[in-house]
């Protein structure tokens, strides 16, 4: 009579060849074994434990396995898979649809915008204008203002081409709120989102005097692995706050300001600003005698720059010099702004603005500064929008409301601090 683990594994072994006999598989019949080698496999079976065991109970879930798979191997695909075959064909045709929209958006002289927030027409109150200037296909800084692209958004809901020139000689010195898009924003998306953003901002009231709105689109449609395209991108603001500079520097003086930016849109913002107060910015400085704006307010929502740059003696310590008052949203749960060290690699210990709020502030600067939190994991444009919080303090100073320097709730950020 056989010991039981040898009986045991001869029948894994016969229902082995059964098995292969159908499938076709090879299979190494049962091998006699002499004694002492039956003592010394039981020896070494009994040093592994449990594995030869597990293996014996493994063996027929394998064969039924592969029983399956070749008998479904013939059988045309399901019904599901092919569903997923067309809703790739479909989400290619509809990236292809985004693509061309993309590109007719920049040649089209008009287009629709769909209404919203309950107004009659797209312009929420009447005498408001609503621009978009543009300074995407723009490679270098120091080309002509007026070759940027410039749209009118009508009371038909249509965006209407114009220029530079239309855009200056309509409204004379009218308050002009300018506001920048972050990155990952395409052309699309900027039109879309600069409506949202000036009936936020707009409210729907008529007690309010009219404004001029321009939506300011810098190139920065995403392109290529995320952690790449962050750091090419950290480096454009710096020309493009250069051509917005020179663009506000053709609004007259006496006009009414608030520069609004939101990540990247905050540094193209502080950068124009620090410009427009004789500042140097990546080796340039404006031409001709420095504008001046009264008042120039600054409104940033999750600024994606150095905490310390507003800093006098930093890389735009001269922005708060002639801001009369800057509102700064930051946001302590971003889980973006959280990592911004990365921008300049591991073993830096930078963090962001829209993170910690401004430090190394002397106490003029401090005084002129306000600042308030949201708590939001995400980092985008809709987290400080539809905040009510957020809003009603941006529309004071986008709406000039307070002239005076508002010292409650606010952090100062002293120098040293």
């Amino acid at each position: 009579m056989l010991p039981i683990c040898l009986t045991a594994q001869i029948r894994v072994l016969e229902f082995g060849n059964g098995l292969s006999s159908f499938f076709l598989l090879p299979v190494v019949p049962p091998v006699k074994l002499s004694c002492p080698q039956f003592c010394a496999r039981r020896t070494s079976a009994a040093r592994r434990g449990g594995r030869d065991r597990l293996l014996c109970a493994a063996l027929p879930l394998v064969y039924v396995t592969l029983a399956c798979f070749v008998a479904l191997a013939g059988r045309p695909l399901p019904s599901h898979a092919s569903e997923s075959k067309s809703n790739a064909a479909s989400a290619n045709s509809i990236t292809k649809s985004v693509v061309v929209r993309e590109t007719a958006l920049a040649t089209s002289s008009s287009f629709a915008e769909t209404p919203a927030c309950g107004c009659p027409s797209c312009l929420c109150r009447d005498g408001d204008q609503v621009w978009l200037v543009s300074s995407r296909g723009i490679c270098c800084p120091d080309t002509d203002v007026n070759s940027l692209a410039v749209w009118r958004l009508d009371e038909t809901c249509h965006w209407q081409q114009a220029d530079v020139a239309t855009l200056l000689a309509m409204g004379g010195n009218m308050p002009t709120d300018i506001w920048t898009h972050g990155n990952w924003t395409d052309s699309s998306q900027a039109f879309s989102l600069t409506t949202q953003v000036y009936r936020r901002v707009a409210c729907c009231d008529n007690s309010r005097g009219p404004i001029r709105f321009i939506a300011y689109s810098w190139p920065s449609t995403r392109n290529g692995p995320a952690l790449q395209d962050i750091r090419a991108k950290a480096q454009r603001p710096f020309t493009v706050s250069y051509l917005l500079a020179r663009f506000v520097q053709r609004l007259p003086d006496n006009t009414p300001l608030c520069l609004i930016g939101f990540s990247f849109g905050a540094r193209i913002a502080c950068g124009a600003t620090h410009l427009l107060a004789g500042g140097e910015l990546c080796g340039r400085q404006l031409e001709g005698p420095v504008a001046h704006h009264a008042p120039l307010n600054m409104v940033l929502w999750g600024a994606a720059m150095d905490s310390c740059w507003l800093a006098p003696g930093q890389a735009m310590g001269q922005a708060l010099a002639i801001t009369d008052k800057m509102l700064s949203a930051d946001n302590p749960c971003d889980r973006t702004l959280e990592h911004y060290r990365w921008l300049y690699g591991r073993h830096s210990c930078a963090t962001a603005l829209g993170y910690t709020g401004p430090w190394g502030l002397t106490a003029d600067y401090a005084a002129k500064v306000c600042t308030t939190d949201i708590c939001s994991r995400k980092h985008n444009t809709e987290s400080y929008l539809y905040d009510d919080c957020v809003m009603a303090q941006t529309r004071s100073y986008a709406l000039f409301e307070q002239r005076g320097v508002t010292a409650t709730a606010a952090k100062k950020r002293l120098a040293g601090k």
